[in-house]
């Protein structure tokens, strides 16, 4: 699998959707509470550290002959 597809199938992950959510709440109320620099990195750190590790060392092959990786490949 190369860099593209990892970079495709790896966005379906359960791991990568959970802390996508997560950081999106927890960034919210941040901003909610007019904490913009912390709501920054609770924004993005997260989800960029485990997209570099589910690209890095996570096996995305399940994900992509799932349907739902048939789906996203189109």
């Amino acid at each position: 699998m190369n860099l593209k597809e990892k970079y495709l199938y790896h966005q379906i992950h359960p791991l990568k959707l959970f802390t996508d959510i997560g950081a999106a709440f927890g960034s919210l109320v941040l901003l909610w509470r007019h904490q913009l620099a912390v709501a920054l990195v609770v924004m993005l750190a997260p989800p960029l550290l485990v997209s570099f590790l589910l690209m890095r060392s996570a096996d995305l092959e399940p994900y992509r002959q799932s349907p739902f990786g048939k789906l996203v490949s189109r």
